[in-house]
């Protein structure tokens, strides 16, 4: 008996780790599945936090899945935003309100998770996420890659680059992964003054 139960959990682990090493297959950001694991490594991170707020969900930027049906490992990229909601404080991200963007600290995450149908609620393998503070003045802070204002601004840098370059091809947008901005004090305060006199 000791033996078939050893048999057993050994089978278990190396039936679990083979998934680990299975080809990645992209996966619809929009599936629920997916949705289940990101809501999954949000909820460790925030239950891991001790202090400050708790963070949600902003979207869900990249998903991959591997392993067969039943047993998959999702490895995810999502964008968190801060809430109004203290960490420790018993809430869910769902219930939370989001901190106006100004002054809500924002990041980027990246988790593997194994879900198993038979296993409840799942299993984050790992996970890494990178939180920028909120906004500062001086300071270089990263914008959402879908925000409407990088079109034009994109636009008219490929424009120019086109037009002063000497290669033999035009280049277009075909998509933007990363954005960063940044306002010198000096302006702001400019920008705040001219506020107050309109």
């Amino acid at each position: 008996m000791k033996w078939s139960a050893l048999l057993l959990l050994c089978f278990q682990v190396f039936s679990s780790g083979a998934d680990h090493h299975q080809p990645i297959h992209d996966a619809s950001c929009s599936d629920p599945k997916v949705f289940d694991a990101v809501d999954l490594a949000l909820k460790k991170y925030n239950a891991g936090r001790k202090e400050g707020n708790q963070f949600a969900l902003r979207r869900i930027t990249e998903a991959g899945i591997a392993g067969v049906h039943g047993s998959e490992h999702y490895h995810v990229t999502y964008e968190i935003i801060e809430s109004t909601c203290a960490a420790q404080d018993g809430h869910v991200w769902q219930d939370c309100q989001l901190k106006p963007r100004a002054e809500a600290a924002i990041g980027v995450c990246h988790a593997e998770v194994h879900i198993n149908s038979t296993e409840k609620p799942g299993n984050v393998i790992s996970q890494e996420c990178s939180i920028t503070p909120k906004l500062c003045r001086g300071c270089p802070f990263p914008i959402w890659s879908d925000d409407a204002r990088l079109r034009p601004i994109t636009m008219h840098a490929i424009h120019k680059f086109n037009y002063e370059s000497n290669d033999r091809h035009y280049y277009k947008l075909e998509s933007i992964s990363k954005a960063t901005r940044q306002v010198p004090q000096v302006f702001a305060m400019l920008w705040r003054n001219m506020r107050q006199y309109n």
